[in-house]
Order: C-alpha cells, then sequence, then structure tokens
C-alpha cells in the first residue's frame, strides 16, 4: 500500500512539471489529488502507530505509546480539516464566509495573465 501511494505521489509530482501546458480541470484534478493523498497519508501515519500497540500488546499495559496512539487517532479529523483548508480555496473562503468574515481578494503578485490573491477578512 505504501509502495502504491509513493508511486501516485512521484506521477503527481512528475505532472506538475507539465502545469505548465494543462488546462484549468487538468490542474484542478492534480490539486485533488495532492489533497486526497496528502489525507491518506495522515490518515495512515495516524492509524499506524495504534495497529503497532495491538500488534505488540502494548494496550494491556497503559504505556505512554498507547496513549499517543490514541491521541493521533482522535487527532486524524482534525488533520483533514487543516489539510481541507490549505489545499482548498473555496473551502477556506466557505469557511470563512460561515464564521462571518466579509471577504475581499486583494491583488498580491501578476502572474501572466492573471492575479494571485489574498483574502482579507473584516469584522
Amino acid at each position: 500500500m505504501h509502495l502504491t501511494c509513493a508511486r501516485i505521489l512521484v506521477q503527481v509530482l512528475e505532472m506538475n512539471k507539465r502545469r505548465k501546458t494543462m488546462t484549468k480541470s487538468e490542474v484542478d484534478e492534480i490539486s485533488v489529488t495532492k489533497m486526497l493523498l496528502s489525507v491518506i497519508l495522515v490518515f495512515l501515519i495516524c492509524n499506524i502507530v495504534k495497529i503497532y500497540v495491538y500488534v505488540a500488546g502494548l494496550y494491556r499495559t497503559n504505556s505512554m505509546v498507547e496513549h499517543v496512539a490514541d491521541l493521533l487517532v482522535m487527532s486524524n479529523p482534525s488533520f483533514n480539516f487543516i489539510i481541507y483548508c490549505f489545499f482548498n480555496s473555496q473551502f477556506r473562503a466557505q469557511f470563512l464566509r460561515m464564521l462571518g468574515c466579509q471577504c475581499i481578494k486583494k491583488p498580491l503578485l501578476k502572474a501572466s495573465s492573471s492575479y494571485l490573491t489574498t483574502m482579507t477578512c473584516l469584522h
């Protein structure tokens, strides 16, 4: 499973080199792929420690490793939220709207024909 994720990640990185000639839908697809790979990788990292605890039989000992494993498993959804915010500008904008922020797009840097923007929240 780890080899499959690694192969997909290598392919995604190679696709980034071709990004300049891609259409917007292809670029969006790559972005979604990166986000999903990140979610899967974080899930594996958070759960592999718990699996180790059960395989090694540490779940009966009330050890620090068991507590760390439990903390990682419970933290996984929080990490997913951070990943979604990092990779998805629409998710981020909707979340800010839900919090009551009026977001204004300001030009940050001119790149070719489009502007990269930053969001400023006004309360």
